[in-house]
């Protein structure tokens, strides 16, 4: 698996041949999908695709989580603490979340 191996635009390749083969979008694919590009510092293209997969499983944690990431690495704290808060309110276990929403908080 390239995203695995950290080879990002092999990745971004594979989808691109997944969607030509007809194949039916997750919101775990478009989440996958959104981390290469953030990897590849092409904010703007993950940061849409986050905003799809929030649209589609708006419960989903680790999205939040991601685009409060995105938001932090763009320099928007507000943002990035808006949505760290709702991944943690998702995921009250997570000890790195509290951590880096504490962070933020100062």
């Amino acid at each position: 698996d390239a995203a695995a191996e950290g080879q990002w635009e092999a990745a971004l390749a594979g989808f691109r041949k997944f969607r030509q083969e007809g194949g039916v979008e997750t919101p775990e694919l478009i989440s996958l999908e959104a981390v290469c590009w953030y990897k590849l510092e092409r904010y703007d293209v993950a940061e849409e695709l986050l905003g799809r997969a929030i649209a589609v499983r708006p419960d989903d944690p680790l999205n939040w989580r991601n685009l409060g990431v995105l938001h932090l690495r763009r320099g928007g704290r507000a943002e990035a603490l808006e949505a760290l808060v709702r991944s943690y309110r998702l995921d009250p276990e997570n000890d790195d979340l509290r951590r880096m929403i504490e962070e933020l908080r100062r």
